[in-house]
């Protein structure tokens, strides 16, 4: 069947049949509904006309969307393998990671992958070489195909990642900006302190996630690494001569869980950066609370002490303003009015000496 009639039959799998003719790439594209994992368990199960028998726990694992990453052999006539590939995208205020699981199981002769239709333009490029440029493989085109997919894979882990550096520079710069425009309010009544937070634990989230995606399809390379040491005799087909490009793929998702790792390190340097900046900020504001508080002291303290003079004279000039006899100072005294302020100057003058004298003014 061409790939145009197989195309025309379902509108989710298509086959294709290597250079030689001798073996076949079936790809299946899933839905994200229940009735979509239905029609691929129908396809699977439908294989069985073309001679490809799948195990019914092979089928409801393929069907599943939400399978870990990991390997598993069936009656040592399948080799079945999951992983996830990753798109990262950017909106410029949040870093979302979006896996692709993808399900690829082996046989001798046939290769099926269960795939989301966001992966068509790297298996569009897998299929040129395997319908056209496939070269000669000591391990055949089986097994030359499942390394290609999974370096596709690997290869978009690199491509995805290389936009963190350029993040992270952008922070950095930040990180230098006086704590005075850090905490400036904008229009929208955000801070730059607020931005750059928000970016630095959205990237934090993504390299958090690009962890977790890593360490699975490290163990399902650790797995096929062993497999090409010591278990062809469990495979259906050969990976004796695949062990230097398995090895190399585990090296680079190791290089790349360490570079994940010293990006995280950078970004707790940049934390501790910006903690510093706040802790600056904070000292700076509070001495100048402190300062201020210190003058507004200095100031009660003194109209304290004007207040306290006022009051003393105040209290003498009404005593002595009553129309009363017998206050020490008759009303019609020559001299009572040069009295009366010679002792309002000495009290006033007096308190004022006082207080001098403990330190109020």
């Amino acid at each position: 069947m061409s790939p145009d009639q197989q195309a025309s039959a379902t509108a989710h799998l298509q086959t294709y049949p290597d250079r030689s003719g001798a073996c076949r790439w079936i790809d299946i594209i899933r839905t994200g509904t229940a009735e979509g994992r239905r029609e691929v368990e129908e396809e699977l199960r439908a294989l069985r006309a073309e001679g490809i028998t799948l195990p019914d726990n092979l089928v409801e694992q393929m069907a599943a969307r939400d399978a870990r990453a990991t390997v598993h052999f069936y009656d040592r006539e399948h080799l079945s393998l999951v992983f996830h590939a990753i798109k990262l995208q950017d909106d410029g205020k949040e870093l979302t990671l979006i896996p692709d699981q993808i399900d690829l199981t082996v046989g001798k002769d046939h290769l099926i992958t269960v795939r989301n239709a966001t992966q068509d333009a790297p298996c569009e490029a897998l299929r040129a070489i395997w319908q056209q440029e496939l070269p000669s493989y000591a391990d055949g085109p089986v097994a030359f195909m499942v390394y290609r997919i999974i370096k596709a894979v690997v290869m978009d882990y690199h491509d995805e990642l290389e936009c963190i550096p350029e993040l992270l520079i952008e922070i950095e710069r930040s990180a230098s900006l006086p704590a005075e425009e850090l905490f400036t309010t904008d229009d929208a009544g955000q801070t730059p302190f607020q931005t750059i937070q928000q970016r630095i634990f959205t990237i934090s989230r993504a390299l958090l996630e690009f962890r977790k995606q890593l360490g699975p399809l490290r163990r399902v390379l650790d797995q096929l690494c062993d497999l090409a040491e010591d278990g062809d005799g469990n495979l259906p087909f050969s990976l004796k001569h695949s062990r230097i490009e398995l090895f190399d793929l585990r090296a680079q998702v190791e290089h790349l869980i360490e570079l994940i790792d010293t990006y995280r390190d950078i970004i707790a340097n940049v934390i501790g950066a910006y903690q510093s900046s706040i802790s600056n900020h904070l000292a700076s504001v509070s001495n100048n609370m402190a300062e201020t508080s210190n003058k507004l002291n200095a100031n009660m303290q003194r109209l304290t002490v004007i207040t306290a003079i006022l009051a003393t004279t105040a209290v003498m000039t009404g005593f002595y303003g009553m129309n009363l006899t017998g206050l020490g100072i008759a009303s019609d005294h020559p001299y009572g009015a040069y009295i009366m302020l010679v002792s309002l100057l000495a009290a006033g003058l007096g308190m004022y000496w006082y207080f001098k004298r403990k330190g109020w003014v």
